[in-house]
This record gives C-alpha cells, sequence and structure tokens, in this order.
C-alpha cells in the first residue's frame, strides 16, 4: 500500500495550487484604463540653462494643452531691473529633435502686467493661446508615448539692447510613464511566489522539480533590467523608467534610516563623495545631455538657445524629487498656482557622461550612488536572515512531527532545505553584490566601504569555493552522480546530494561544474557594467556583454548542459532575450549616431525585449507549478516512503537504528 505524504508536503501542494490561481489573476492588465485623448504636456523639472542675469526666476511650472492649443504658466520672478522690456524665445526639443521655436512678446500678455518686467517679487499665472502654425509641429509621439524626451528652452531677451536676461529649461512629460507601483508590486510578487515554491519544492520533492532552482533564473532576469539602464548609453527614458520598477532585484531598496545610517557612516569613515546632486538637478542634467547632445546631429541648421554656462557660481541649495508627473495641476487637470514648487535649480557645467548610466540610475531611486554597495549588502543579509529565520521557525515543526526533539531530524532538514535555500539565495545575490563591489572599488572612497566590499566578496568566493572544492573531491572518488538523489538516498547522512549537490541538480551529472561556469559570466557582465562608468562606454560595454553571452549561447547549443530539455531551452531562451537587449544598446551607442523618433521607436523595441524576457520566465514558472502538481513523476516520491519506514529519531535504548537506516538506505539506492 503506498504511503501518503506527510502533512507538510500535502499542505505544499495545496499552496501551489492557490499560489497559481492568485498568480494567474494578479498579473492581468486592465487596458481599457488607458486614456488615449490626453493631449497635454506638463513642465517636470525646471532648471538655468544660463548664468542667471537681472531676471532671476524663482519658480516656473508649464503646460500644454494640445486639444486647446494653449500654453499655461504659473510663474514667480523677480527682476534687478526697473525698465526692462522683455522678449521670450521658447525652443522644444523632442528626442533631441529641435520641433517648433516661438517667440512672445510679454507685453503682450496677463494684460501688460509684465511689461516693464517688476523690480520686485511677483508670481502670476495666465493662459497663452498658441498659432497653429507653432500646433501643427508638435509631433503626436509627444503625447502618446510613455516616458517622452522632451525638453522646452526659455530664452528672455531685452526688447531694445537684444541682451539675454535669463534662461530657463523645462523638462516636459505628457504623464504617460511606464514606472507604475503595480510593475514593482507584480514582479516582487513573482520572485516571493518563486521562492515559497523553491522552499516547499525542496521539502516536497527529492530534486526532480525544476521549481527548486527557478527562482534563480526568474531573480537573473529581472536584474539584467537593471543592467541595461547602467550602461553609459544615453538610455531611452522609457527603458530608463521601467527599469526602476525592478531596482529591487539587485538590493536597490531606499530604506530611509538604512540610507541615513550608511551616510553618517560614510561621512565618519573619510569619504569625500558625500555632497551629491538629487532629483530635480539630476533630471535637468540627464534631460540637457539627451536633448542636446543629439540635437548637434538632427539639428545641423538650427542652433540651440542655449547660454553659456562659464561663470555660474556653486551655491549650496536643498533639493527635493519631483514625485507627480503632472504636477501643480488641479483635479481637471488646470494650472494651481497656489501649489507648492520645486525651486528652479542650478544646472552645474559637468562632463557630459559623467552622470549618465549607474549615477543616473541610482540617483534616480534616489540613492547616492557611493551608498549602493551598502544599500545592496544590507538587502540581501537582511534576505538571509530572513531565510535563517524561516529556518528556527520549522525547528517546533520538527518537534511536533517526531514527538520530541531530534536533533538528527532538524541536522537534515538544514542539510536537506536551509542549505540548498541559502545557496540559492547566494546564486542570486552574488551578481549585485559583485557589480556594486566593483563599481565601490573604482568610482568611490572611504575605507569602511572598501573594507565591506572586500570582506563581502571574500567571503562569497570562499563559499563557492568551498562547494566547488567539495563537490569536485566527491566526483573524483565516487563520481558525479553521487551528487544527484537518483543515486543517493535523501534520508542518508552522508549523502552528497543533501550536503553539496545543490547547485548541481539544474545540470547533468556530465556537467555538475556548469554552475560556475554561470557564475564566471555573471561575474563578467559585472566587470562591463560596474567599471566603465563616467564616459561614453556605452559601445565598450555592449560589445563585451554582447561577446560573453554569444561565448555562452555557443555553449548552451553545443553542450546542452541542463538536466532535460525544457532546462536546455529555457536557458537558451533567456540568453537569446540577454542578446537581442545588448544588441539593441550595441545599436543605441553615439558611434552607431541614431537620434530622434528612430531612436525612440528602438527605445520601446528594448523595453519589449526586457518585459517579454519577464513575462516568458513567468509563464515557465507558471508550467513549472502545473507539472508539480499534476504530473506523477513530481509527486511524493517512493524512496521517501521506503525509507520514512525507519524513524529518523532514535527511540530510548533503541540499539537497532543504524542497522535500519542502513538497511533502508540500500532499498533506496536499489530501487529503479
Amino acid at each position: 500500500m503506498r504511503r501518503r505524504a506527510p502533512p507538510v508536503c500535502r499542505a505544499a501542494r495545496i499552496g501551489l495550487w492557490w499560489l497559481l490561481f492568485f498568480l494567474c489573476a494578479g498579473f492581468s492588465v486592465d487596458a481599457a484604463s488607458i486614456d488615449v485623448k490626453n493631449r497635454t504636456l506638463y513642465s517636470q523639472n525646471t532648471a538655468y540653462c544660463s548664468v542667471p542675469g537681472p531676471v532671476l526666476i524663482s519658480a516656473l511650472d508649464l503646460k500644454y494643452d494640445g486639444n486647446q492649443q494653449e500654453f499655461s504658466f504659473s510663474l514667480e520672478v523677480s527682476s534687478l531691473e526697473s525698465k526692462a522690456n522683455l522678449d521670450v524665445s521658447l525652443t522644444l526639443y523632442i528626442y533631441g529633435e529641435n520641433f517648433v521655436g516661438m517667440d512672445l512678446d510679454l507685453c503682450t500678455i496677463m494684460g501688460g502686467a509684465l511689461c516693464p518686467i517688476p523690480s520686485y517679487n511677483f508670481t502670476g499665472s495666465g493662459t497663452v493661446a498658441v498659432p497653429p502654425s507653432f500646433a501643427s509641429k508638435v509631433p503626436t509621439i509627444a503625447f502618446n508615448v510613455p516616458d517622452i524626451e522632451a525638453l522646452a528652452v526659455l530664452n528672455l531677451t531685452e526688447q531694445d539692447t537684444k541682451q539675454q536676461m535669463g534662461c530657463a529649461q523645462l523638462s516636459l512629460s505628457n504623464s504617460r510613464t511606464v514606472q507604475l507601483p503595480e510593475i514593482t508590486w507584480s514582479t516582487g510578487a513573482l520572485a516571493i511566489a518563486a521562492t515559497a515554491t523553491a522552499a516547499a519544492a525542496t521539502a516536497w520533492t527529492d530534486s526532480l522539480s525544476a521549481l527548486q532552482w527557478r527562482v534563480v533564473d526568474i531573480v537573473a532576469t529581472m536584474q539584467s533590467v537593471a543592467w541595461v539602464s547602467m550602461l553609459t548609453n544615453i538610455a531611452p527614458r522609457v527603458v530608463h523608467a521601467f527599469s526602476l520598477c525592478l531596482a529591487w532585484a539587485v538590493g536597490l531598496v531606499a530604506i530611509e534610516p538604512v540610507q541615513t545610517s550608511i551616510l553618517k557612516t560614510r561621512e565618519a569613515t573619510g569619504s569625500t563623495d558625500v555632497d551629491l546632486m538629487f532629483a530635480g538637478l539630476m533630471e535637468a542634467q540627464y534631460s540637457r545631455l539627451a536633448n542636446y547632445y543629439p540635437s548637434e546631429m538632427l539639428n545641423m541648421d538650427k542652433s540651440a538657445k542655449l547660454g553659456t554656462l562659464d561663470g555660474l557660481p556653486q551655491f549650496d541649495h536643498v533639493l527635493s524629487p519631483r514625485t507627480l508627473y503632472a504636477p501643480n495641476t488641479g483635479a481637471g487637470g488646470e494650472m494651481d498656482p497656489g501649489s507648492p514648487r520645486a525651486n528652479v535649480v542650478w544646472a552645474l557645467p559637468m562632463e557630459p557622461f559623467s552622470q549618465a548610466g549607474a549615477f543616473f540610475y541610482l540617483e534616480a531611486i534616489p540613492l547616492s550612488p557611493y551608498s549602493a554597495f551598502l544599500t545592496v549588502a544590507v538587502s540581501w543579509l537582511l534576505v538571509l536572515a530572513v531565510l535563517l529565520a524561516c529556518g528556527l521557525l520549522l525547528v517546533p515543526v520538527c518537534v511536533w512531527w517526531y514527538g520530541a526533539p531530534c536533533p538528527a531530524a532538524m541536522r537534515h532538514g538544514f542539510d536537506a532545505w536551509l542549505r540548498p535555500m541559502l545557496l540559492r539565495a547566494l546564486e542570486c545575490a552574488s551578481p549585485p553584490i559583485t557589480t556594486f563591489a566593483l563599481f565601490q572599488f573604482v568610482h568611490s572612497n572611504g575605507w569602511v566601504s572598501h573594507f565591506g566590499a572586500a570582506l563581502l566578496c571574500a567571503a562569497l568566493a570562499a563559499i563557492w569555493a568551498t562547494v566547488g572544492l567539495q563537490q569536485w573531491q566527491q566526483v573524483r572518488r565516487h563520481g558525479p552522480r553521487t551528487l544527484y538523489y537518483k543515486n543517493t538516498s535523501p534520508y542518508r547522512a552522508d549523502s552528497a546530494a543533501i550536503h553539496y549537490g545543490s547547485p548541481s541538480h539544474p545540470y547533468r551529472p556530465r556537467y555538475w561544474w556548469f554552475w560556475a561556469v554561470m557564475l564566471l559570466c555573471a561575474f563578467l557582465r559585472a566587470c562591463f557594467v560596474a567599471i566603465p562608468q563616467k564616459h561614453d562606454y556605452g559601445l565598450r560595454q555592449s560589445l563585451g556583454l554582447l561577446i560573453v553571452d554569444v561565448l555562452l549561447l555557443g555553449v548552451l547549443i553545443a553542450c546542452r548542459p541542463a538536466c532535460d530539455k525544457k532546462g536546455n531551452m529555457v536557458m537558451i531562451v533567456l540568453t537569446c532575450f540577454r542578446l537581442a537587449a545588448w544588441i539593441l544598446c550595441l545599436v543605441l551607442t553615439t558611434k552607431v549616431n541614431i537620434w530622434g523618433i528612430p531612436r525612440a521607436v528602438l527605445g520601446i523595441v528594448l523595453l519589449a525585449v526586457l518585459a517579454l524576457a519577464i513575462l516568458y520566465i513567468f509563464f515557465v514558472f507558471v508550467w513549472d507549478v502545473s507539472t508539480a502538481l499534476l504530473s506523477p513523476r513530481q509527486r511524493w516520491s517512493k524512496r521517501y516512503a521506503d525509507a520514512e519506514t525507519e524513524p529518523l529519531c532514535d527511540a530510548p535504548g533503541d540499539t537497532t537504528l543504524q542497522a535500519a537506516r542502513d538497511e533502508g538506505a540500500s532499498r533506496a539506492e536499489t530501487t529503479p
């Protein structure tokens, strides 16, 4: 008579059914909620683009209504001159292309209240009708594509002398974005579900189910989205916004008390890189780079009306991130002059790509780039702490199941469940920890950060070297098949499959070492992402990453190292998705010289590739869950049932337990 599975395993099966239901329900998207008729542009960020002149702009917000063909504005200005009559020149850049130029006499608006400009602090708002010739030049893509790259430049010129009195740049948004909390929560739910099913499958089956290691594939796929955005390209904003939703996958979680503690620690230990730009200033710098850099190629017959940056003084100021995509507007989208506004920031001159890549990505979270490693380290240490806490919570379960404290059962639970889960967590944590450790070594200072990076990297290297050495010794003495449950009873205390075989279980015995190849590829990617920063290194980074995955794809096709056909297919398809992403990153480098609307289209394609990779691994995960629930091969193993005929805990005074164990182990090994 077939022995039934223990209650913990039946509960795991029921939990998997409910998990499958909630995942399918949670990933549904309501596309009908998208408003396709909104033709509005809002100012998202305002900054000086030249040395402030006699006219000081304290705050400026702008809204363009494409349906009504009018500008609404709200401003706060002051002037050092009492008799200055000004003209305003507006230039609109979209994806670097100079689409629109319009001149306006300030004496013709607000009933002449701005003519001459008041010599005191002046706050006002108004609406300006836009000529049809202007409105017709604004492309439809500016209203429909999420996370557009649009920049409006306003030059103030004195009417009589034609002297420049001020210059301001406004980053524009159409209120559409892919940086949605739904994406963050749904991908986070997928990772949590994969972790839960890995824990259940590890306790339920004897390494037959791919659910045990699928969490590694899921997290690695999400991490690749962040690596794409950290390359020193002028990344399409839509890709950048999407990647911010997955910053948690690499451990970049902005917990304010943790960040405050990290910053104070760095300040107290010699870091000289704590004075950083955040939010408005960083947005202004990158918006300028994303529009003026390509404008040199797109607008050869037009000159960007950007004032000189020479002599701009350094000022201390407080910057806070703009959290709304349609700021300073009422419920109906109208301008709200009384709402709090962020001050106009000072856009300091700097090297064009010094704040691109990882710097722009990290500060957009917002996190200090130089605190990134400690943030990632703390996040992954918390993950390991949660796993250890779960292991401790299982101790009462073991006591209840066996009726008394059982050191042997607890030791077996650690070897068979907790150790594999910890190794999988380390496999997920190794790429981000290595990446930001290298970033810390190359681009930051402070002995605490460097010491922590060196210590954690040494610990990771020691752990993986120990696992590899133990496996190599086992393979040399007894053959690679002893690393797998099919040839080693899961209830033997000396089982190599339990102690250190879990990293090899996704692969065939012939390629038991392939987990080391995957870690090596992750290390090479970390080198290409983290080290070349602060300059236009996008071509080198993309090419290096492409070569790594081309070589990996060749090895996967030639060797087919996975334990089954589905495993090989999943590894090959995920590698192909990464190859497509690196090729698109290569095309988006400045050396290829693709700008304007074609570049926006390539950004959408890159976003689709990254999203499809996550969608693909989600469906693979759903298939794995379904297979584990329905396939007879994934159910409670006969070998487990046989082994359970002998108690795991020693009964008081029992002297025959070891012989019974040996007999049960022999039956388990000879079972076909």
